[in-house]
């Protein structure tokens, strides 16, 4: 719906944001227990991963799908990878888009086309 969508895009950016922000300062201010913040991400990375890899092997358990003890090794790589990294990028580049996307919302830019070679 469309009060999903305005909520999703615009209000939990700003949640996101102020996390941040928040997380900056009290590194500044020295209010940050490392520990308790290693602990905790790495909770939150194990979590999402677990969260991700459930949703990965029921839609294989859906399918019938047989898999090799490599691609089980590879799924939960790569679930890691996601949870630890991949899902940080996608945040900054999420941002960084909706932060330029005021000035250039009405300009196209040129295509230039070019001849493949095949």
């Amino acid at each position: 719906t469309l009060m999903r969508l305005v909520f999703s895009g615009f209000i939990l950016w700003y949640i996101w944001l102020l996390g941040i922000v928040s997380m900056i300062l009290s590194f500044v201010f020295r209010l940050l227990n490392y520990d308790y913040f290693l602990n905790f991400f790495l909770l939150y990375t194990i979590f999402g991963a677990f969260l991700t890899l459930t949703a990965f092997f029921q839609t294989i358990y859906m399918e019938k799908a047989t898999f090799s003890f490599t691609d089980f090794l590879k799924a939960v790589g790569v679930c890691f990878t996601e949870s630890f990294f991949f899902r940080y990028v996608l945040s900054f580049v999420r941002a960084t888009a909706f932060i330029g996307y005021k000035k250039r919302k009405h300009s196209w830019g040129s295509i230039k086309r070019t001849k493949n070679s095949v």
